[in-house]
């Protein structure tokens, strides 16, 4: 039996499920034109998720690996563009 790399199998950094996540976004209005920040932003999935629905952003976490899996993930899904995350150690 093989198992995937510990994390692989999530969305998140952390306790936060993909519905939770999708009602907080709503929960601030409408991000179109608006410059979201998040401070220990882990991965950055919630702030990719804000760049998705019009916002731009900028995300810093310590953890230089969640780092490198957002930006990876923010030229996946073509948002590299309009959002930057930075390792602040």
């Amino acid at each position: 039996m093989t198992l995937t790399p510990l994390h692989d199998d999530l969305l998140f950094n952390g306790p936060l499920s993909s519905y939770r996540a999708d009602l907080l976004l709503r929960s601030l209005g409408p991000l179109d034109g608006q410059h979201v920040v998040d401070l220990g932003c882990g991965w950055a999935e919630l702030l990719l998720r804000a760049v998705a629905a019009g916002a731009t952003g900028h995300g810093v976490d310590q953890d230089a690996e969640a780092i490198a899996h957002g930006r990876k993930v923010a030229v996946d899904r073509g948002l590299a563009d309009r959002v930057t995350v930075a390792c602040s150690i």
